[in-house]
């Protein structure tokens, strides 16, 4: 390393000129960049869920929609006037590009019987002008329990247009333009728009929200650390340099791998902004240092970089270690996630090697005389004697907060519902709200039926997995072909209520099917049922949003599927089955890549200090750090999502740079201190650098507090406290292990 640093000093235009370009290079990518926050994604495309619903799309269509709700809090929908807004607003909308159809209870069909048959007929030919016809209106509506709670709400307040989007469309461009339309009909009514497509156009417009208000805030923020840290505006002008050179290429790579932006990677750049300058701070302190001893400036390069080189690629590789442990993941977007910024990391490691010291030796800035420091040396001195002195309670303190975060981590709650990435008071917010707690919910199970569809066997065990369904508490709607069927037989039998069952022979069921087909249209049964009648579709949607007792109710209808439904192969799908498996591979990540990580970190410093004492050292503090960090999660009630699963990564990857720099000084001290002197000297030299990159780091995630989604402030904040967390513990508990060991 001293060898390379050598060619980098005696060509040092040659190094910035190359690192410059490369990086140039690589940054043309960003404008192949493109957004996508599909829940389907987070998934293996090998996930079974995830084929299930490419054959429930193809053979049934899609079944993601956007919800327009209508709401009259101060009477009911059944007027004249919010019909006829209700018309308007369907007719504009169907008149848009990229729409299906759409469904309410302007168009949907009602079944009688009739002297001469069967009659199929909307509920609503026109709007009806008359108290009475008003009145009837209403009783045929509520006298289908099918259509209450999911198109009209059962206080009859809110009513639901439900808006099916062709394949391929832009969500965003068709929700921009629903808007619109919704503007023009806002008053007197409340009108929202909810569902998962809303959502998913909601979080990529809010993506781009994030990247032009945090980059910027979190540079100044930055830029204000820095320059108290280094002291000149040179050294902060290199260290931004070394910073943007690092992200724009990570995400200029990302296009050019035609990698998608979703919440995730959207928090990629701000958590590259807050590493970068962590190699930066440390070899320029570590150089002005040498310059303020008045040696000439390739000399003070030569040996800060010899001072730095081995603790500076340590501390990469160790966080490098740490984001390559997300390969560990069952999770797509979490690799993805951790290739690219150990990819940004591994970047900005090597522009600190090659063109930070190639620009300090070309430029030979100076350090500012100033006449205070935030961080004085014979204060950290003062307090490095503090830490020996008190050395076995620092250790016995440290031990308790473990034991109390453990109890913390037993509280931890695992939530993926992208409905909870937005405030209370966001509009999403309150459209999910109207929608679940009036309108059947916008999450839902998609089961898919293979079998003999007609046998009134299979039929009957359709209806028995409705009620049971049904049973397990905040569903809205839960419909399949075997509710037509049965609400065919009622009226082919004079209406009777009585009736409303499924017939008792195959036949009576062709016959029944074969009557509404020469009334009604067949392809109203397009979405339940195949032309062949061998494979149905239930789709039942839940007011429910919290992603554990989602993943239970899940749990239970599978079970019951297993015991009862016989000569009927059945398959999952949607959008509650993405949130369960989604949650299961969160959990397993986190596992997998705290055990990972801190493998690695204990290989990696026991091969480079060639001591295991060292290597265990180096994983204390941060292993307590996370243990910290999670307590807090359980204690506060942060929940566990794939945002907050990768603190674990950060806090281990990074964390440990504070333990390495103070190993390595140690080593460094050990031959000319005097063994009382040494952990205090340690505190006191590399103390301030430590604080203040942990400082930098931490306030750049924390810039996170201020983004549009919520499990992104909760990370931001984490990381924060984990950062301060790792750096004293490598100050105080590292410290006094450190001094146990010596004497």
């Amino acid at each position: 390393m001293n060898r390379f640093t050598a060619l980098v000093i005696k060509h040092h235009w040659v190094a910035i000129s190359l690192t410059i370009i490369i990086s140039l290079l690589l940054t043309t990518g960003i404008t192949r960049v493109k957004i996508n926050d599909d829940l389907k994604e987070m998934l293996p495309k090998d996930a079974e869920s995830r084929k299930v619903l490419d054959e429930l799309t193809e053979t049934f269509g899609g079944t993601d929609f956007m919800m327009v709700i209508i709401g009259n809090e101060t009477g009911t929908i059944f007027n004249q006037s919010t019909l006829k807004k209700m018309e308007r607003i369907s007719e504009n909308i169907e008149s848009l590009n990229g729409i299906d159809k759409v469904q309410s209870i302007i168009n949907l069909k009602k079944v009688q019987g009739q002297e001469w048959g069967l009659e199929v007929s909307p509920f609503m030919e026109t709007v009806p002008e008359t108290q009475d016809e008003m009145e009837k209106l209403e009783e045929d509506i509520f006298a289908d329990k099918t259509y209450i709670g999911s198109f009209v709400s059962e206080d009859k307040k809110y009513a639901a247009l439900l808006v099916f989007l062709t394949d391929d469309t832009n969500e965003l461009e068709v929700y921009e333009e629903l808007r619109k339309v919704v503007k023009a009909e806002e008053t007197p009514e409340n009108i929202y728009i909810s569902g998962m497509p809303v959502i998913r156009s909601v979080v990529a417009n809010d993506i781009k929200e994030d990247m032009i208000k945090l980059v910027p805030f979190v540079t100044i923020v930055l830029v204000a650390i820095l320059y108290l840290t280094i002291g000149t505006w040179q050294g902060v002008l290199f260290t931004l340099l070394v910073i943007i050179l690092s992200v724009l290429p990570t995400v200029g790579l990302m296009g050019y791998a035609q990698r998608q932006f979703s919440v995730l990677s959207n928090a990629m750049p701000v958590i590259l902004l807050a590493l970068a300058c962590a190699y930066s701070i440390h070899i320029i302190s570590r150089y002005y240092r040498e310059i303020g001893k008045n040696k000439p400036a390739k000399e003070a390069v030569a040996n800060a970089m010899k001072d730095m080189n081995t603790p500076v690629f340590l501390a990469a590789a160790t966080t490098i270690v740490g984001f390559l442990s997300m390969l560990t993941s069952p999770m797509p977007k979490l690799k993805e996630f951790g290739v690219l910024v150990a990819f940004g990391i591994f970047w900005a490691l090597i522009l600190s090697l090659t063109m930070l010291p190639a620009l300090l030796t070309a430029l030979q800035p100076k350090p500012k005389k100033r006449k205070w420091s935030i961080l004085p040396d014979n204060a950290l001195f003062g307090f490095g004697k503090w830490v020996v002195k008190y050395k076995i309670a620092v250790i016995v303190v440290s031990l308790l907060l473990v034991i109390i975060s453990i109890i913390g981590i037993r509280k931890i709650k695992i939530e993926t519902n992208p409905e909870s990435f937005f405030s209370e008071d966001s509009e999403i917010a309150k459209s999910s709200k109207i929608s679940n707690n009036h309108l059947g919910g916008s999450n839902n199970i998609s089961i898919i039926l293979k079998g003999d569809i007609k046998s009134p066997q299979v039929l009957n065990q359709i209806i028995e997995l409705e009620k049971f369904i049904e049973s397990q508490g905040e569903v809205g709607t839960v419909i399949s072909i075997a509710d037509v069927i049965a609400k065919i037989n009622k009226a082919i039998n004079n209406n009777d209520p009585e009736y409303e069952v499924i017939p008792d022979t195959r036949e009576a069921v062709a016959q029944a099917l074969l009557l509404y087909s020469m009334s009604g249209d067949p392809s109203d049964f397009e979405m339940f049922v195949d032309y062949d009648y061998s494979m149905a579709h239930i789709t039942a949607r839940f007011r429910e949003f919290d992603s554990e007792k989602l993943s239970r109710v899940l749990k239970q209808i599978r079970e019951y599927c297993v015991k009862n439904l016989t000569d009927i192969e059945v398959k999952f799908t949607g959008t509650i089955v993405f949130i369960s498996e989604t949650s299961d591979m969160v959990i397993r990540s986190s596992i997998n890549s705290i055990i990972f990580s801190i493998i690695a970190v204990f290989f990696i410093s026991t091969i480079a200090y060639r001591s295991i004492k060292y290597g265990i050292l180096c994983i204390i503090p941060l292993s307590v750090a996370v243990i910290l960090t999670f307590g807090i999660m359980g204690f506060t009630g942060i929940e566990l999502s794939m945002a907050t699963a990768i603190i674990s990564c950060i806090t281990i990857g990074t964390g440990v740079d504070y333990a390495i720099h103070c190993t390595a000084r140690y080593r460094a001290l050990k031959t000319s201190r005097t063994k009382g002197e040494i952990t205090s000297v340690v505190v006191a030299e590399v103390g301030s650098p430590v604080l203040f990159n942990a400082l930098s780091v931490g306030m750049g995630f924390a810039v996170l507090l201020f983004s549009n989604f919520i499990p992104l402030r909760f990370f931001g904040g984490l990381v924060f406290a984990s950062m301060i967390a790792s750096a004293f513990g490598a100050l105080t508990i590292l410290v006094a292990f450190l001094d146990i060991l010596e004497t």
